[in-house]
């Protein structure tokens, strides 16, 4: 299956029930939203069909003063969008879908400094209201102002996993 790896030990859990196992589709039956870093809008849809993916069809509405540039272009393809704009587009799809934990992969790259501040604000909003978040980035200010938790990761091998105020400047290197 192209974009997955099998774990080669341990298990991947979600609220208790193992999913590391588990074909793709179930794993949204399970609450778990997932964002790529590539490949992560339908080119031939428009922006309104994209977030009309979405099972929370009234959602985007909240999203589009943070993020107008979606609300002006509802009927325009996604392939002709700029890079950081279909980014916006599949932050805000999988923000929207009701989840109990999205995982984000890469979700500022190409983002403009003002929209990854707005995403900042949307991420922090989804925690504060209980909603997990797992986010892989290399953005180093990004991440810091959202997370609560550091899993640093070197080749496969862990070499950070401590709580935010536990972390200095230093393990971020």
């Amino acid at each position: 299956m192209q974009g997955r790896l099998i774990a080669g030990a341990g298990d991947i859990r979600l609220e208790g029930s193992s999913v590391g196992t588990l074909p793709v589709y179930a794993h949204r039956e399970l609450g778990f939203g997932y964002m790529p870093q590539t490949s992560m809008v339908f080119d031939d849809l428009t922006v309104r069909e994209n977030l009309n993916l979405s099972s929370n069809r009234e959602a985007p509405d909240r999203y589009f003063e943070r993020f107008p540039r979606l609300a002006e272009r509802m009927d325009q393809p996604a392939a002709t969008m700029s890079g950081g704009e279909r980014k916006i587009l599949a932050f805000v799809r999988t923000m929207i879908e009701d989840t109990k934990l999205i995982v984000l992969d890469e979700p500022s790259e190409g983002v403009q400094p003002e929209n990854i501040n707005h995403m900042a604000d949307c991420l922090k909003e989804r925690a504060a209201a209980g909603g997990g978040v797992l986010l892989c980035e290399q953005n180093l200010p990004f991440l810091t102002s959202i997370s609560s938790w550091y899993l640093g990761l070197d080749a496969g091998t862990v070499v950070l996993d401590k709580p935010a105020n536990e972390v200095s400047g230093a393990d971020l290197r």
